[in-house]
């Protein structure tokens, strides 16, 4: 438990200290994620796994909150209402989270009628410790053009664009440098692609596509999509081996 704690005390230090312009860029009342594929969700048993959403009131207002879910009959709609500089916590179905390089539909939709953040989190049950999270970002904020930062230590980089409108053309063009052992290529629908090369979609609202690649670095790929969208990029493990001096 301190550990989790600890991880939401870092987000709350980060996001009470930004500045104003920064706030504002990770307020809002629309907010649309998907869970990318994490190293265990294979290795390890649904019980061990948990998804939260972190939503926090910053304002004097008590905020209605809901939360709907495309593609995922067995996760109803959950309602909230968020008493003013109070945070809830929403747990999640584990099904929610994306495994394999292909499109996929299940994804999160908030909505509030006052400005709110929301973060993201993944946790490895409180024994193993591993958690993976974001600070995610409101529809006001996103855009139709993206350069992906990514890390690979040990097994896959993973990109993940996911559609806020129906009828996204989406194009990636792929950067693919070594990642620290050497590494494979990019995957994408049962096809292997190569550094300069492009993948293509059409996602509608809600779907997403996601492009793997083992121990290759995706830093610098560019996506471009005729429809906003939001990505999320990174690693889907990444070892801290120890904290503090």
């Amino acid at each position: 438990m301190a550990t989790r704690e600890g991880v939401s005390l870092l987000f709350c230090v980060a996001l009470c200290f930004l500045p104003l312009e920064a706030r504002e860029a990770v307020e809002g009342r629309e907010f649309m994620v998907a869970f990318m594929q994490h190293n265990a969700h294979e290795s390890y048993s649904p019980l061990e796994q948990n998804l939260f959403l972190y939503i926090s009131n910053p304002g004097t207002n008590t905020v209605n909150v809901r939360v709907e879910f495309y593609d995922l009959d067995t996760q109803p709609t959950i309602d909230l209402d968020i008493a003013p500089e109070a945070t809830q916590t929403v747990t999640l179905i584990e099904t929610l989270m994306l495994q394999g390089a292909t499109k996929h539909g299940k994804s999160v939709h908030v909505i509030s009628d006052y400005v709110i953040q929301v973060q993201a989190i993944y946790e490895l049950s409180q024994q193993r410790k591993s958690y993976g999270g974001t600070g995610v970002l409101p529809m006001t904020s996103l855009t139709k053009d993206y350069v992906a930062a990514t890390h690979c230590e040990r097994r896959y980089c993973v990109l993940l664009v996911l559609a806020t409108e129906d009828g996204a053309e989406v194009k990636v063009k792929l950067r693919v440098g070594p990642g620290d052992d050497g590494g494979g290529l990019p995957h994408y629908n049962n096809q292997t692609y190569e550094d300069g090369d492009e993948i293509t979609d059409s996602l509608n609202r809600g779907e997403s596509m996601q492009v793997l690649c083992y121990r290759c670095d995706l830093t610098g790929s560019w996506i471009n999509s005729s429809k906003v969208v939001a990505v999320f990029s990174g690693g889907d493990f990444t070892r801290v081996s120890h904290l503090g001096p």
